[in-house]
């Protein structure tokens, strides 16, 4: 295992750690842009999602290609997307559509409501 001191982590929704980050000797940090959750098509290429974008690698993750695929003026997507890829190839993406998040409180119940759009957009993958 090998420290790598310049590594922090920073959790958004959890404590900042001091721990060391340790590799194991075979691993390589890279500099990528999306954060995943990422996806090998049946090309086994390396697909990933963020907020508009799908990115696509064909290089282990060296470099990446985006493509926008949401208009970001009426759509946020949450981090806790999901993406797969079917037996067939098709690439299928699940999320939140926190734009279009109503939350209220009412006084006279006490009770909250809440509605946030959920959607699936599929893809028979053939590239970006």
């Amino acid at each position: 295992m090998i420290k790598y001191s310049d590594i922090e982590l920073d959790f958004t929704l959890a404590p900042k750690t001091e721990a060391d980050v340790f590799l194991d000797e075979n691993v390589s940090v890279l500099n990528v842009q999306p954060t995943g959750p990422f996806v090998r098509n049946l090309k086994d290429e390396i697909l990933a999602f963020d907020n508009d974008t799908v990115f696509h690698s064909l290089d282990e993750g060296v470099t990446w290609q985006s493509k926008k695929v949401l208009d970001s003026n009426s759509w946020s997507v949450q981090d806790t997307h999901a993406i797969c890829v079917t037996r067939l190839g098709t690439v299928i993406l699940s999320f939140l559509n926190i734009a279009n998040l109503h939350f209220n409180w009412v006084k006279k119940t006490n009770l909250p409501t809440c509605h946030v759009d959920s959607f699936a957009k599929r893809k028979n993958y053939d590239g970006i």
